[in-house]
């Protein structure tokens, strides 16, 4: 089977200013480092590991927000970064992501609607009607009644805020959705919601899905592959019944496992 997802060699540096520095080399972060890993069409990965250690900056660099500072990213065989406009933006048509920061990401001077309607103007070109009806498709779709178009982002909790990111990541279906720590900061049942809501999408969409995530509870739930990230590298590649049996081979995913308090094996399956 041909990966939809390849990644070779990939590198991603970010220069930081600051007079404080002692050295050259302190005045960069090398955020990725070396990664090279392939995910195939329909898989749904696991990406965790402590806050810091690359695994926002490997979703953006996949879903073409950032370039590489070296290797290649490639998405059903195409480089994403060769600066042909078509690529690029067929990229961010087929591959779409789900930010962790629902106030930064949501405009809070739009509706629903106009949040909801951007995509459909910028990647189809669906009529007024077929815009309402796709709106009011894809809120159902996310358990959302059709009347919170007409609100705005201040006025939602963050489990509608969630459901409406993730509304305007599939209203124009992609092939790849990347989700950045989707439940963080729910309570545990809305947690529970949102977790069922990719399940089913993934069901009914059929997608290939990268979660990001540092509580592999959530990933244990939803994927059936775990990569564990540390300093930049991938340092894991399993199944996710490797999480499950506590049987991942790296000391540090195994710390991580341990970290997780008081869940048996018997609760996770």
């Amino acid at each position: 089977m041909n990966p939809v997802i390849n990644l070779q060699n990939v590198s991603k540096v970010f220069h930081r200013k600051s007079w404080l520095s002692l050295s050259e080399d302190e005045n960069f972060v090398r955020a990725v480092d070396d990664v090279t890993i392939s995910i195939d069409e329909g898989q749904s990965v696991g990406l965790a590991g402590e806050s810091g250690c690359g695994k926002t900056t490997l979703g953006r660099l996949i879903a073409g927000l950032y370039e590489p500072t070296q290797g290649t990213v490639s998405i059903n065989g195409r480089n994403i970064n060769e600066g042909l406009k078509d690529i690029r933006r067929q990229v961010r048509r087929n591959c779409r992501m789900i930010f962790q920061n629902l106030d930064a990401a949501l405009n809070p001077f739009m509706t629903v609607q106009q949040i909801l309607e951007e995509p459909l103007k910028i990647h189809t070109d669906t009529t007024k009607s077929e815009c309402k009806k796709r709106i009011e498709l894809v809120l159902e779709l996310v358990n959302l009644p059709g009347s919170f178009k007409n609100e705005y982002p201040h006025t939602l909790s963050g489990g509608e805020k969630r459901r409406v990111s993730v509304a305007r990541a599939i209203v124009v279906p992609p092939k790849i959705l990347i989700a950045d720590e989707p439940v963080s900061a729910l309570d545990v049942s809305i947690r529970a919601q949102i977790i069922d809501l990719f399940q089913h999408l993934r069901q009914e969409l059929k997608l290939t899905m990268i979660f990001i995530s540092h509580d592999l509870g959530v990933l244990n739930d939803v994927c059936d592959r775990l990569l564990v990230m540390y300093d930049g590298k991938i340092v894991e590649d399993a199944s996710i019944e490797n999480l499950r049996e506590r049987t991942l081979a790296h000391p540090y995913s195994r710390k991580l496992t341990e970290s997780v308090l008081q869940i048996s094996v018997d609760s996770w399956q």
